[in-house]
């Protein structure tokens, strides 16, 4: 292991760019959770993580909003440090569910379990989900002895469009964009982190509750999908997200926007050198649905149909990373405004109308994150007898849809918010989705 002989004590300030407008998210906390398997202990884990920092500077890092509202990401602020809990790991993460991170404070924050979970937490402005399994897997690899490099890696937050793939360039994103910050700018106002807490207070006040339910896709069941997907040219990710936009259809399908299913896709595959970054916030959403005149066709057609939108959208830098492009060239105050504008805080139309077509209001009957973590790049995962990571329940949502491959199984966590679909009704999505599932498994 190579580790350098004099570090030096420096504070670096980034600014935050492309995922400025997840800044002022409610709900901000993207999640880890996994056992280390073997003698991994507190001190180990400790050790491991101190080790770590020196490759990921990220880890140690908080933010600073300025009076203009633009905010940096600023390293050497946040010393890491493992915190160890009493609790069981499912109380911890529920605890980081509910309250999220400061980020003034931290961005990111680590625990390990009274029954020997790490947790590891990541805010939604600077993190997603695959960042959180890399630093995971590098804490495993480090507490077994493994070799790990020390070379710092790149802080990569976008601070500029001309770091955007030219594709994601349109004369149609930038007019947009500009009719949009036009109407802000007649009535501006820069938000504090005062303003933010106290907001963020007052949706807590009043969101609805959440319901969760867990289910595994057993070693025979997930074989036979892979195998079903194979030879009809499809993949899990859309196949299992099919599943379960039919069954929510039925039960909880409404207005031309309630139709569509948010699928978190990675956009790093889109830069060549992305493997050299630190962390990342690098999950845009592709919006997926199914055209009326797909309605009567046989499942099998309606899956092939979902496949290929699903497809083609994640395969597109510009679909990827449409919204966020959007919203990068507005004034960062203004895509705080929505937040203030949701938490009954701030009443202003071009706030609202920012919120309810591309933002916090922007209402879709799911958001779907898939991770395949039997790909030879999470090989250093195997460390940990048991992983789940899940991106935070974010208030647009209706319904959350986890689905994580580890170990030859498939495992599903689907969140539901009450005030849409009631707990008899999710388990009724569960059960047809997993009914449609065993039986494509079948064919």
């Amino acid at each position: 292991m190579t580790v350098p002989w004099v570090i030096i004590s420096m504070s670096e300030g980034y600014k935050l760019g492309l995922t400025r407008n997840r800044l002022f998210e409610f709900d901000n906390c993207v999640l880890f959770c996994g056992k280390p398997e073997a003698d991994a202990d507190s001190e180990k884990i400790g050790k491991a993580l101190k080790l770590l920092s020196f490759k990921e500077p990220v880890i140690g890092s908080a933010v600073e909003l300025r009076e203009d509202g633009e905010a940096f990401v600023v390293t050497g602020k946040a010393e890491p440090v493992l915190r160890i809990s009493e609790k069981k790991h499912e109380a911890v993460v529920a605890e980081y569910r509910e309250h999220g991170l400061a980020f003034s404070q931290r961005l990111f924050e680590f625990v390990l379990s009274g029954d020997g979970y790490l947790i590891i937490g990541g805010h939604t402005a600077v993190a997603d989900a695959g960042a959180l399994l890399r630093f995971a897997g590098d804490i495993a690899k480090l507490c077994s002895r493994s070799s790990v490099s020390a070379e710092p890696m790149k802080i990569k937050l976008f601070s500029e469009k001309r770091e955007l793939p030219i594709e994601t360039a349109s004369p149609i994103t930038d007019k947009l964009s500009a009719e949009l910050d036009a109407k802000w700018s007649r009535k501006a106002r820069c938000f504090t982190e005062e303003d933010y807490k106290k907001a963020k207070c007052a949706y807590g006040a009043k969101k609805p509750a959440v319901g969760e339910l867990q289910s595994e896709l057993g070693t025979d069941l997930l074989s036979g999908l892979k195998r079903y997907c194979t030879e009809n040219k499809l993949d899990l990710v859309s196949t299992v997200g099919f599943a379960f936009y039919e069954a929510l259809l039925k039960n909880i399908g409404g207005d031309k926007k309630f139709n569509r299913m948010n699928v978190y896709a990675d956009f790093r595959p889109f830069f060549s050198d992305s493997r050299s970054w630190s962390g990342g916030a690098c999950n845009g959403v592709v919006s997926i649905g199914l055209d009326k005149k797909e309605k009567h066709k046989p499942p099998e057609d309606r899956l092939k149909a979902f496949h290929e939108n699903c497809y083609k959208a994640s395969t597109s830098s510009f679909r990827v990373m449409y919204d966020e492009s959007i919203l990068m060239m507005l004034a960062p105050s203004y895509c705080d405004s929505q937040y203030m504008h949701r938490a009954g805080l701030y009443k202003n139309k071009a706030s609202a109308r920012l919120a309810e077509n591309y933002g916090c209001a922007c209402r879709r009957i799911c958001d779907y994150y898939y991770c395949n973590l039997e790909q030879s790049f999470w090989k250093a995962l195997q460390g940990y007898s048991r992983v789940s990571v899940s991106e935070p329940f974010k208030m647009r949502s209706a319904t959350y849809l986890g689905f994580t491959v580890f170990k030859g199984s498939g495992y599903i966590t689907f969140r539901y918010s009450e005030d849409v679909c009631n707990s008899i009704k999710a388990k009724k999505i569960l059960e047809q989705a997993l009914e449609m599932l065993g039986e494509f498994s079948k064919k």
